[in-house]
């Protein structure tokens, strides 16, 4: 789906809450045939100026489900071989397994839920087309964590760019918070703080915005995101990648 398709999807969506204003109620066989629409994520007014609605597309960890990803995320429709920024974030269980991840770019989320029954083999198959295609530049906060945790559970090797190293300016001693690069790079009246709770909260919609935010930063800074080191698990060997992954 292209972006222009997104935005079209969204003024829809204004223009249905608005209808449901008022006027006459038509009698069901005058409806037209219910469409099938994705949700939204409201984007809680955390950056002045950015969208105050994504979508949200949701899928299961099955094959089929996986396996549209990289359609979904537009990286087999982007012409030319200019790469395309994901942002991702990850939910992690009591016990340290991951239970949820939201992938998405500036007009999209894609929340994949990650049941008990999910087998290894069609996740890691699902998951490797679309984070190892060539034009897929994946983003994220402790961007080292996620690649690791996603080898441990998925026997998935993988490359992706921390965007918080990327952010970090040289005259700092600390990388700097998610609010602080959404007020440096996004906007400089973005809520600071609401925007750091997000990485401290479980729920669907903290997760998908913390994708969200990662993937819009990442598209602010788009030369400095490609010029950043990759960080890469498949140049470690098995028995580094177990040690790491403990």
């Amino acid at each position: 789906m292209r972006d222009g398709s997104h935005k079209n999807l969204i003024a829809e969506a204004h223009k249905d809450e608005l209808a449901r204003g008022g006027g006459a109620r038509r009698p069901p066989s005058a409806l037209p045939p219910r469409r099938r629409t994705m949700p939204f994520l409201h984007t809680r007014s955390l950056v002045p100026d950015l969208p105050g609605l994504v979508l949200v597309e949701r899928l299961s960890s099955t094959r089929n489900g996986c396996y549209q990803l990289a359609r979904l995320l537009g990286l087999d429709s982007s012409p030319g071989s200019e790469a395309k920024v994901v942002g991702v974030s990850l939910r992690l269980t009591k016990q340290g397994s991951i239970d949820a991840i939201a992938f998405a770019t500036e007009t999209l989320v894609v929340h994949v839920t990650v049941g008990p029954e999910t087998g290894i083999v069609s996740m890691k198959e699902g998951l490797s087309r679309a984070l190892n295609h060539p034009k897929c530049l994946l983003m994220g906060l402790h961007m080292a964590r996620i690649l690791l945790l996603l080898q441990r559970q998925f026997k998935l090797r993988s490359q992706g760019v921390d965007i918080c190293e990327t952010l970090h300016r040289a005259d700092s001693r600390t990388p700097p918070s998610p609010g602080r690069m959404a007020r440096d790079v996004l906007h400089k009246r973005s809520c600071e703080y609401d925007i750091n709770a997000l990485w401290y909260s479980h729920s669907n919609d903290d997760l998908d915005l913390r994708a969200w935010l990662t993937a819009c930063l990442a598209e602010k800074c788009a030369y400095t995101v490609t010029q950043a080191a990759t960080l890469k698990t498949q140049d470690l060997i098995t028995s580094h990648l177990t040690c790491l992954s403990l």
